[in-house]
Parts: C-alpha cells; sequence; structure tokens
C-alpha cells in the first residue's frame, strides 16, 4: 500500500502534520484546524516533552529543560487529503508551521518540514544539535534539517513533467491506478521471493 501511494500521486498532494501544542491553546488549535482545512479523524494524544535528566530530549521543542515550558503537549496527528494546486499545498502546510508556534508548540520531525533553514534552526536547537554531532563525529553527515525539509524544488519539477489524466488525476482512480501500478510492478512479491530462496549454508 506504501508503493501504492507513491505511484498514484496521492502523497504529493497529502497534508502529513504531526505537532504538538500545550494543553492551554489545544482548544483554539483545533478549531483553527476545523476552520482552516477540514481534515478527519484527527490523532489526538498526550506527549511529555519536558525531561528531568539532560539527555532525555523528545525533539518537540529545544528548551526541554526549561521549567517555564510545558511537560506535556497535546499531540495533533492531521493527516488526509489536501489541495491538487502544489503551490497551495505548500501556502497550507507553511501556514499549520506558522500555527503551531504562534501557540507555543512545535512539529515531530516525521512530518512533513515546510520551514526555511532559518525558521527550521529558531524552533530547533542548533548549537545542542551541532554538540551531539561533534561529541559523536558525525559532522561530515548530511544535517537533519536536509534530511527532513521537503525538497520543493523536485515536487515541482515531477508535477510538471506528469502526463495529465482527467480520470487518474480523480479520486478514487488516482488510488486504483496507484494500487495497479504497484501491483504491476511486483514488489508485493519481493517478500515472498526472499522467503522462497534457498538457505546458504555456510
Amino acid at each position: 500500500m506504501y508503493h501504492a501511494l507513491h505511484k498514484s500521486g496521492l502523497s504529493d498532494t497529502y497534508i502529513i502534520q504531526d505537532v504538538g501544542v500545550p494543553f492551554e491553546a489545544a482548544e483554539a488549535f483545533y478549531e483553527w484546524l476545523h476552520e482552516t482545512l477540514h481534515i478527519y479523524p484527527l490523532w489526538l494524544c498526550p506527549i511529555r516533552v519536558r525531561r528531568y535528566t539532560p539527555d532525555a530530549a523528545h525533539g518537540l521543542h529545544a528548551s526541554f529543560a526549561d521549567p517555564s515550558r510545558p511537560e506535556v503537549m497535546l499531540n495533533f496527528g492531521v493527516w488526509g487529503p489536501g489541495p491538487n494546486d502544489y503551490n497551495e499545498l505548500v501556502r497550507l502546510n507553511r501556514l499549520i508551521e506558522q500555527k503551531v508556534h504562534d501557540f507555543g508548540g512545535n512539529k515531530t520531525l516525521y512530518a512533513q518540514a515546510y520551514y526555511t533553514e532559518d525558521e527550521f534552526w529558531k524552533a530547533y536547537s542548533k548549537p545542542e544539535y551541532d554538540a551531539v554531532r561533534s561529541r559523536y563525529h558525525a559532522d561530515h553527515l548530511p544535517g537533519v534539517f536536509d534530511k527532513v525539509k521537503v525538497d520543493e524544488a523536485a515536487k515541482k519539477a515531477k508535477e510538471q513533467t506528469r502526463m495529465p489524466s482527467a480520470l487518474r488525476e480523480k479520486r478514487p482512480f488516482q488510488g486504483l491506478y496507484g494500487v495497479y501500478k504497484a501491483w504491476r510492478g511486483g514488489d508485493y512479491l519481493l517478500q515472498k521471493k526472499q522467503l522462497e530462496k534457498p538457505k546458504q549454508v555456510l
């Protein structure tokens, strides 16, 4: 199904955000999501973000040990179809990022990230991150911003080269096309083939 999602092109138009906001802002943030996106269902889950040990940072905010920060936030998972227009999709994702920060929250980094690099490091502690990279001799590896940011240029190029098809671009046909392409590609057989391989005796 993962391959089908990507073959269909639906993943390019989905909003995939996972954010935490302080409990006192949760109702206002929910109302904003309802009025702006109308994406349901929403995932709601309390998440502990402040720890009392210096090496137990979770990832939702730079100042984990700061007693003025809330210990627990409400996590919102916002996953659902967005607009087909790519510029509007980017605008909405950036709006979510901005609104979360307005409410004193932050994003988990497996969500889609549309930040500029400057915006990203205002939300996450670069000095602490760089210190960890240095400590474990990882300075030469790509940084976390490069790993999580959405490659907007690649997405735009893909959008421009994709062959338009009136039926293929409409839901649910878009999803069915993805399932068909994944099935034709045979990816679902890979695990079966792996299991059928004769075991080598060393």
